[in-house]
């Protein structure tokens, strides 16, 4: 038998991509990220303001949507070396800024790419990416620049994310699974993004969202995070937690 064919669904066809992409689930992304700032303000409208950029990768014979990618245009024109360490929060909400202000953009960014758990494991991921990568040729780019999140990095939380990304594997290539992907399209791995995103909660909260309890000041291992969950705000009432990725740059001509 051969290997699955598969097709790109944009949010240019909003109701059938708003149908698929509500049927890709995974656990391997914590739903405390969704807390963070600039994903509550802008997440949303990404199909609305960007649709070209949203898409669902589809099953041809069966119909069934088995992954998504998220991603925007922006307006860069610095060093690849200035990508900031704000990483996700950054390129997302310059990229609204940018487009409510008229400003023509410049790169295309990565966001998120998530393959549905049932699928993860099939070789899926680099698919998805060679469909962002594409996306980003058609709309006229030469770079696709990406604030990664390292796959098994939460196997790691202790590890600063600058010396994780130096880890290799004994063929040469990244230690971690999603950033191979990255390498073995082509893809450069730039400097750490330390503070990519940021979510911050009362105690209560960070107890409902992680099933742990916090009785006093400190650092946190939580599952699913990159790094710890600080406890430290006067009288230990809240938990701010800032997860570090990796800037990855793609050349696209």
């Amino acid at each position: 038998m051969g290997m699955p064919e598969y097709t790109v669904v944009t949010a240019r066809a909003a109701e059938q991509f708003r149908e698929l992409s509500g049927t890709v689930h995974t656990t391997s992304i914590p739903g405390f990220l969704d807390q963070d700032e600039a994903v509550g303000r802008y997440w949303s409208r990404l199909a609305e303001i960007f649709p070209d950029y949203q898409f669902c990768l589809v099953e041809e014979a069966s119909g069934t949507a088995v992954a998504r990618g998220h991603s925007i245009p922006v307006a860069f024109d610095g060093e690849w070396s200035s990508l900031p360490d704000e990483g996700l929060d950054w390129v997302l909400e310059k990229g609204f800024l940018d487009n409510a202000d008229g400003r023509r953009s410049t790169v295309y960014s990565a966001l998120y790419i998530v393959v549905s758990d049932q699928y993860r494991g099939s070789g899926l991921s680099s698919r998805v990416l060679a469909a962002m990568r594409q996306i980003g040729r058609e709309q006229g780019f030469s770079h696709l620049i990406a604030p990664v999140r390292p796959s098994m990095k939460s196997h790691y939380p202790l590890i600063a994310m600058e010396e994780y990304c130096r880890w290799q594997n004994a063929e040469g290539y990244p230690f971690d699974p999603w950033l191979r992907v990255h390498v073995r399209a082509g893809g450069e791995v730039l400097h750490s993004c330390p503070r990519s995103m940021k979510v911050r909660g009362s105690l209560r909260q960070w107890e409902e969202w992680t099933g742990m309890e916090f009785p006093g000041a400190g650092s946190y291992v939580v599952p699913g995070a990159l790094a710890p969950v600080t406890v430290d705000n006067g009288n230990g009432s809240e938990g701010l937690y800032i997860e570090p990725g990796i800037w990855v740059l793609h050349r696209l001509l």
